[in-house]
């Protein structure tokens, strides 16, 4: 990735989680880094912005929120694809909806379709990042809290990059980047109800079942548990 330089921040009218954001995002939108290439470091990041831990990581994490970089553990923080753009200018209620719902239908296409091609091409390391990938979403707490229903969206979003890698298509990738990997996320129930301990336990099994059907190398079975999944998430 190229060099990364930056003044120190300076509060102007934003906080200096905004400036941060707005830094990040320069060299983004001047094709400077590229989709695919890694941010600098925490440290280095730091350093460059002249700003604390705290700052980088709240500024990461807005990134995050808005599908523009996606954090692997352990590996670092990725430029992703830009949003796909609005099909229409209607901004109506309706129009709104109906484009909603029919990009959430395109990543279930397109997600089923890597689990097919995941199942025929895995190998035990991604076996181990979709099992690694799927824990974390059922590790998550679930509740109604703001930054919690962000942690459940972020462990989606893991499970299927994972399942977008292992299925070794770029293009599948690139799309369902654009889409949002969040997309898998599930609805979620009402803090500490017994519908949320249910949901856990029903999304553990979803990913369980997609899980094996990769491992036994059942395109169809794969392909058919993601739908079914998705189905009942993308609506």
């Amino acid at each position: 990735m190229p060099a990364f330089s930056a003044q120190p921040l300076r509060r102007k009218n934003r906080t200096l989680a905004e400036e941060a954001v707005a830094a990040l995002m320069h060299p983004i939108q001047q094709g400077i880094w590229q989709t695919g290439d890694k941010l600098p470091s925490e440290a280095e990041l730091i350093r460059q912005l002249g700003v604390s831990r705290t700052v980088v990581r709240e500024a990461i994490s807005r990134l995050q929120a808005q599908g523009r970089v996606e954090t692997r553990q352990g590996v670092g923080t990725f430029i992703l694809p830009p949003p796909l753009p609005a099909s229409s200018t209607d901004s109506s209620p309706d129009s709104v909806t109906e484009d909603g719902t029919a990009r959430l239908e395109l990543f279930r296409a397109l997600a089923s379709e890597s689990a097919a091609l995941a199942a025929l091409r895995r190998t035990s390391t991604d076996l181990t990042r979709l099992r690694h990938a799927a824990s974390q979403l059922s590790l998550a707490p679930i509740d109604s809290e703001p930054d919690t229903q962000t942690e459940i969206q972020q462990a989606a979003r893991a499970f299927f990059h994972a399942l977008a890698d292992t299925a070794r298509s770029r293009y599948l990738s690139q799309h369902l980047a654009a889409l949002g990997y969040s997309a898998g996320s599930a609805p979620l129930p009402p803090a500490n109800s017994s519908a949320a301990t249910a949901q856990r336990n029903w999304i553990r099994q979803e990913y369980a079942t997609i899980i094996a059907a990769i491992q036994e190398q059942d395109a169809a079975g794969a392909r058919q548990a993601t739908c079914a999944y998705l189905s009942r998430t993308v609506t």
